[in-house]
């Protein structure tokens, strides 16, 4: 897969929403460059009510939702973001604990009031 392209690097960082770039090596496979967009709200709700959800079909399907809608370099609209999912699905489990710190998750954080 080819590297993220100035352009989509721009892209990414003069939008509204923070954007992280990293590279994932599936095993056996050359690296593949990724870009994902913080999620909001919404988009995490989502997640975590799937993901939380006694439906093993929504359980199951959470994380890959949460990750093909913050993906922005592959995405959906440029057609690659699917073969890279069917090819490696479980790089799906690499980026969501990105997006959960990216939502601000810290499974070590403390609230003291």
């Amino acid at each position: 897969m080819a590297a993220l392209s100035e352009q989509q690097v721009a892209d990414a960082k003069s939008s509204s929403e923070t954007a992280v770039k990293g590279t994932i090596s599936p095993s056996g496979s050359e690296p593949v460059e990724v870009m994902v967009r913080r999620p909001p709200r919404a988009e995490w709700k989502a997640y975590r009510t799937a993901a939380l959800s006694d439906d093993a079909g929504k359980k199951s399907s959470a994380g890959e939702q949460l990750f093909m809608q913050c993906a922005v370099v592959p995405s959906k609209s440029d057609g690659a973001l699917m073969p890279l999912l069917e090819s490696y699905p479980a790089i799906v489990e690499s980026v969501v604990p990105v997006l959960s710190s990216m939502a601000g998750f810290d499974a070590k954080a403390q609230a003291d009031f």
